[in-house]
Order: structure tokens, then sequence, then C-alpha cells
């Protein structure tokens, strides 16, 4: 082979090289998430409150004691869930006089 074909191949390479690390470069990925629940805006300071939920249900009961089995539970947890709701009816802020968590949270994870 010449000497002018192998420069000619060698630069031929780098270019399609080049060209193929430019194409990934600028390459957007492409995420399906259109109409889904967006989180990002969310500060995560709005999830404490339910935190402090899970850890008086942990400190009170037992690590994830919520997902057992309960005798008669659709009714338990109903009525435990609009207790926590009546009390924080008229004060949004009401807090769980046990707990220190508030009404409103406890009742949204009954």
């Amino acid at each position: 082979m010449s000497e002018q074909l192998l420069r000619y191949e060698a630069v031929m390479k780098e270019k399609t090289e080049s060209e193929n690390l430019k194409k990934v470069v600028d390459h957007q990925g492409l995420k399906h998430d259109t109409g889904k629940q967006p989180w990002f805006a969310m500060p995560l300071v709005v999830l404490k409150p339910l935190a402090d939920v899970f850890a008086a249900g942990e400190k009170k009961y037992e690590t994830f004691n919520c997902l057992q089995p309960f005798e008669d539970s659709d009714r338990r947890f109903w009525d435990a869930t609009m207790r926590h709701l009546e009390a924080c009816q008229l004060d949004p802020l009401a807090k769980d006089e046990e707990t220190g968590c508030y009404h409103g949270c406890t009742g949204l994870l009954q």
C-alpha cells in the first residue's frame, strides 16, 4: 500500500472517530416522563412531618408494624384516621400529645 493511501486511511479513521465522538457528545438521552409526577420542585422539608410519624410509630410499636395484618383493620384504621382528622379540623397544625406529630400527617398515614 502506498504511503499516501496509508495517510489517507489514517486521516479518515481519525475523522470518523472524531465524528462518532461528536455524535455521542451531542446526542441527547431519551426519557419518557411526560405526564408523570414531577418531584423536582418539592423541598424535602415537606416530607419531614411524615417521617416523624413513621419514627413515632416505630418507637411506639416496632419497625414496619403498620404493614402487619390487623384484626378488623378497615374499621380500626378508619376510626384512627377520623380521630386524627377531627383533631386537625379546627386547628390544621394540631399536634398529637402522645407523639408530638401533626394530627393531619398521622391521619394521612393511617
